[in-house]
């Protein structure tokens, strides 16, 4: 497990998706250029169909965005 850092944002990626809360994403992330956040509920505890309806909204999140991951 690696923590994303400020420097690997400037040299490593292009942009960073973040789906946390947003009280726990550090602030020289959100004020980052590069950040893109997607607010998508966390599926924690819930049923498989809750599980699906989010994995069918992060899908159509990187659908929409797909310049994005190119």
């Amino acid at each position: 497990r690696t923590q994303l850092t400020p420097e690997m944002l400037d040299q490593t990626f292009d942009s960073v998706v973040v789906m946390s809360e947003p009280e726990h994403i550090p602030e020289w992330l959100s004020k980052h250029p590069n950040y893109v956040y997607w607010e998508v509920q966390d599926p924690k505890g819930q049923s498989l169909d809750f599980h699906r309806m989010i994995r069918d909204q992060i899908q159509a999140l990187i659908e929409k965005n797909i310049t994005l991951f190119e």
